[in-house]
């Protein structure tokens, strides 16, 4: 197809130097970086085809042909069938690059839970920017790092003035002084799945009766199907893994609710999930939340709810007590990647690929 033949095109027309020239290509790191470059390209392109009643059609024929379990050929037919633009051979290395056990098959959480490793965020190019809410600083003080992959997840802090980086296909989170973005504070690392999103779980008030003081903690979801939570307390045991418990899928956000002190959580499958950090047990959740991934989520401060959105351009209003849905907002025509709320003028912000 047209599409397709011009998606290559722009993939293979990039001069030997842009990619590390014939030379770097046949070295292991070379390959590599080729690897992860189609890889990317490819996944990108797929997810760009992406929209809410294709992936109800394609998940329909993936419980229809191989009752939620698929085999290579079939993978492939799937694929060229719902994406006809996508060549037999690039979709034959994409099942072979999911297919981590080697077992010959594939379902579709784990498809999913490939896209979400490989691209949690939709970026078009990597000069792409991310806002964040930091203090100004010079020009020549912003934070640069050496890695050259881009940041898909950034998550201000506000209690610490803290900036927690996310960068695509690394395995550590840095944490930064938000005043200069230039003194890194600190990395998790450790983990063995990729981190995915994060959130910031402030200390208990020294108000309440009955408790003590304990410290913050940033709790990160990985794509190893688990949720950790790091001590971020100053000390020797500072930015060390707290906790870590398993989860039933990939977590795609995190949205923490200071009012029930529990830690709400969209996965892939679209389900909605609560969880008691201290106790890493889940207290309920909200099935078939999102036909698709539930990409984001956002507390709404002092309403005792809270706001999702997802894959499938969907955004709803849950009540955090009860789990019911109060209200559906329209407008997106395709994912939803981003959501924050203004508690001042009670305003949602979402952000989108379309408007």
């Amino acid at each position: 197809g047209g599409g397709g033949g011009q998606r290559t095109g722009r993939m293979a027309g990039r001069d030997d130097h842009a990619a590390g020239g014939p030379a770097a290509a046949s070295t292991p790191r070379g390959r590599r970086a080729r690897q992860n470059e189609f890889s990317q390209g490819l996944v990108t392109a797929i997810l760009c085809e992406f929209d809410r009643k294709l992936m109800a059609r394609m998940r329909r024929e993936f419980d229809r042909v191989g009752e939620g379990e698929v085999d290579l050929d079939q993978f492939v037919s799937i694929m060229q069938h719902f994406l006809p633009n996508f060549k037999e051979q690039e979709l034959r290395e994409l099942f072979l690059e999911i297919d981590v056990n080697g077992d010959g098959t594939m379902e579709w959480d784990e498809l999913i839970s490939f896209f979400v490793e490989k691209s949690t965020v939709y970026a078009e190019n990597k000069q792409n920017t991310f806002p964040v809410p930091f203090k100004h600083a010079a020009e020549n003080d912003l934070l640069c790092l050496d890695e050259d992959t881009e940041v898909h997840k950034l998550l201000y802090i506000d209690q610490l003035d803290t900036v927690a980086v996310l960068r695509s296909h690394s395995r550590a989170i840095r944490l930064y002084d938000a005043r200069d973005m230039t003194s890194e504070l600190g990395r998790l690392a450790g983990y063995k799945g990729l981190p995915i999103c994060a959130e910031y779980i402030p200390s208990l008030s020294e108000t309440q009766v009955g408790s003590r003081l304990q410290p913050g903690r940033l709790v990160t979801s990985c794509s190893n199907l688990t949720l950790c939570a790091w001590q971020l307390a100053p000390g020797e045991n500072q930015f060390n893994a707290q906790s870590c418990w398993p989860v039933p899928h990939a977590q795609a956000s995190l949205c923490w609710v200071e009012e029930s002190r529990l830690l709400f959580s969209g996965s892939v499958a679209g389900i909605i999930h609560a969880w008691n950090v201290d106790t890493r047990s889940e207290r309920a959740c909200i099935m078939n939340a999102h036909d698709g991934i539930a990409s984001a989520l956002t507390n709404l401060h002092g309403l005792e709810c809270i706001v999702s959105g997802g894959m499938d351009s969907e955004v709803y209003i849950w009540d955090t007590h009860v789990c019911s849905k109060r209200q559906r907002l329209c407008g997106h025509r395709s994912g939803v990647y981003t959501l924050e709320y203004n508690d001042v003028h009670k305003l949602i912000f979402s952000g989108g690929k379309k408007k």
